[in-house]
C-alpha cells in the first residue's frame, strides 16, 4: 500500500513540475490568449519588460481571425495597432472578454508576449488594440506586415 502511495505522490509531483515549469519554449500562435492566474501554462516574459505571465497555450483568436489591421495615434500621442476580427473571432473575443473581466488577456506575436491588458468589460464590437506605448511606428508596421502574412 505504501508503495502505491509513493508512486501516486511521485506521479503527482512529476505532473505538477511539468505543468508549472513550461518555459517559453512553446510555439504559441500569434493572437490573443488567456493569462492563467493559477501558475499553469507557459511561463513567459512580457517583451521589453521583466513581468512574467503564465499563458494558456490554446489561443482565443489567432491571426487567421484578424480581418483588418491599422496603426493609429492615441490622444496621448502614443501609437497603437487596431485589430478587427472576423465573425468567428468577434464571438470568441466577446466570450473571452466577458469571462475575463477583472483578469488579463495576452497578445502573442511570434512567441513573444507583447501586451497584457486588464479586461474591464465585455467587448462586443470585434476589435482589440495593442497599445503599450513602447513600440515605435516601425515596430508596429513590422507586426502588422507579419500578421497579414500569417493570415493566409
Amino acid at each position: 500500500m505504501l508503495k502505491y502511495l509513493y508512486l501516486i505522490v511521485f506521479l503527482f509531483l512529476s505532473l505538477n513540475l511539468t505543468v508549472f515549469s513550461q518555459e517559453s519554449s512553446a510555439n504559441l500562435k500569434t493572437g490573443w490568449s488567456y493569462v492563467n492566474d493559477n501558475n499553469t501554462g507557459y511561463k513567459m516574459k512580457l517583451d521589453k519588460d521583466s513581468a512574467l505571465y503564465f499563458i494558456n497555450p490554446s489561443p482565443i483568436v489567432t491571426s487567421k481571425n484578424i480581418k483588418s489591421l491599422s496603426i493609429y495615434q492615441a490622444a496621448n500621442g502614443k501609437k497603437g495597432l487596431l485589430m478587427e476580427f472576423d465573425s468567428e473571432g468577434t464571438e470568441a473575443w466577446r466570450l473571452a472578454t466577458r469571462r475575463s473581466i477583472g483578469s488579463y488577456l495576452a497578445f502573442i506575436f511570434i512567441n513573444l508576449v507583447l501586451y497584457v491588458p486588464k479586461v474591464n468589460s465585455e467587448i462586443t464590437g470585434g476589435v482589440a488594440v495593442l497599445e503599450r506605448g513602447n513600440y515605435l511606428q516601425q515596430d508596429l508596421e513590422k507586426i502588422r506586415r507579419q500578421i497579414e502574412k500569417e493570415r493566409f
